[in-house]
């Protein structure tokens, strides 16, 4: 259990349902170091276990770079592809 984190999961609760729906949707977690990003993550990713997700990492060297991690995704979902092509086992696939 988050504590505090109410409004939070709250809303993943109501983006993982649009999902299962069939409504595309993604996940931005943000904020300074140490107030649970990781943690809320976990839950996101338990929440959302049968969804298939494309998970990217932000790193701090490219911190300045404007949309450096949005430009991840056709790069994470192309990799995702190219292994469940060759019959590795993807998160959620």
């Amino acid at each position: 259990m988050l504590l505090g984190r109410g409004a939070e999961l709250e809303q993943i609760g109501r983006l993982v349902t649009d999902a299962r729906e069939g409504h595309g949707r993604a996940l931005l977690i943000v904020g300074e170091p140490g107030i649970g990003k990781t943690s809320l993550l976990a839950e996101a990713v338990a929440r959302a276990a049968a969804l298939r997700d494309i998970e990217v990492e932000a790193v701090e060297a490219e911190a300045s770079l404007p949309y450096a991690l949005i430009a991840e995704f056709p790069r994470a979902h192309a990799r995702a592809a190219r292994a469940r092509e060759y019959g590795f086992k993807t998160r959620g696939a």
